[in-house]
């Protein structure tokens, strides 16, 4: 028995130093220069297919109008919704139906405080509070387990094939600004790897919106040095694409920057960015480099509020406040329905597909 028990011992360490050594950064032959950028009336000249989901107007049920992230499974919307510090995650079908409400807020021992992010692993919702813990849950709100996280405040989790990517702040003692870092994580939440350890950024993001996620890669950029990463789900590699916006002023501001995280859609990566004060969609052609920015509100971003489901598919969400919203320049044509949905305090989502 004790024979057994070395022999595995060494087996993990030889995994965990495996996993550690993969790790790997690859590099495109060129950077995206957005002083080449050109301003067009759209970011693709393809038609895609869209359809639109006015959502259940039920408060009571959870769904309230305040959603701050959204994910997909076996023909549902997960999406994550309530005020801050109250999240929950309310499951509706493809016409928009409540089917669920998974809200075990409190301070119990199978219950989460206030919510900081979220991920699914198949059907398995994982939950990170502000008391350093996950919990999981099965998708019909069943508690399984509690787990502690080995480092605070995390901002982002994503599952991978080989455990967890999360992201979070690296807060100095003498220093109010963010250090944004990213951990690797196995499938008991230790640290294997630490990918990016002193990148600064002083721009606060949003709830769960520093990832997004394909059926292969989880994506995200660093704010503040303005590159994007695409991480493989299935290895411990990933891709940087560097985006040159030129010289920060005094401050360490760039004049272009990017918000959220970006998504890559019908081989292009896709993002909401700020010119100066006015608000864009941008692109950039992953096989040529080219950077294109378009009017907020154009295909297939037709809202600053979106998330990507899947490789093909991406979803914005819309109220009436977000559609009256000054930034976004070119409101998008909706059925007249729609239109009536959101005036009644309702949201919908614009689900865009490559066909």
């Amino acid at each position: 028995m004790q024979k057994n028990n070395i022999l595995f011992f060494y087996i993990h360490m030889f995994l965990c130093v495996f996993i550690i050594s993969s790790c790997n950064s690859t590099h495109k032959n060129y950077d995206f220069v957005w002083s080449k950028a050109k301003l067009v009336e759209n970011l693709t000249n393809k038609a895609y297919k869209v359809s639109y989901i006015m959502l259940e107007n039920a408060r009571e049920k959870g769904l309230g109008g305040d959603i701050k992230s959204i994910r997909y499974c076996n023909g549902h919307y997960y999406i994550a919704d309530g005020s801050y510090g109250r999240e929950r995650i309310v499951v509706v079908d493809g016409s928009g139906k409540i089917k669920s409400t998974i809200n075990r807020y409190g301070r119990g021992p199978q219950e989460y405080t206030m919510m900081l992010t979220w991920a699914m692993r198949n059907d398995t919702i994982l939950i990170v509070d502000n008391r350093n813990q996950i919990l999981e849950y099965t998708n019909k709100g069943e508690y399984i387990r509690t787990s502690k996280m080995p480092i605070p405040s995390i901002n982002a989790i994503a599952a991978t094939d080989y455990g967890y990517i999360i992201h979070r702040p690296k807060y100095a003692a003498d220093d109010y600004s963010c250090n944004y870092i990213v951990h690797i994580l196995d499938e008991d939440f230790n640290i294997t790897h630490n990918i990016i350890t002193e990148s600064s950024n002083k721009i606060s993001a949003n709830f769960s919106q520093q990832f997004s996620e394909t059926n292969n890669s989880i994506i995200f950029h660093q704010q503040q040095t303005e590159s994007i990463y695409v991480f493989d789900k299935s290895e411990c590699k990933y891709t940087e694409y560097r985006i040159d916006f030129g010289q920060p002023d005094a401050d360490g501001n760039f004049a272009t920057r990017l918000t959220s995280a970006p998504i890559i859609f019908d081989g292009k990566i896709f993002n909401y960015t700020y010119v100066g004060e006015e608000a864009y969609n941008c692109s950039f052609d992953i096989k040529t480099g080219d950077v294109c920015y378009a009017k907020s509100g154009t295909a297939p971003l037709y809202s600053y509020n979106f998330a990507q489901v899947n490789e093909n598919r991406i979803v914005n969400w819309l109220n009436i406040t977000d559609y009256e919203n000054k930034f976004l320049k070119n409101k998008p044509e909706l059925p007249e329905e729609c239109i009536r949905h959101m005036e009644n305090e309702g949201t919908i989502l614009i689900v865009v597909d490559v066909n």
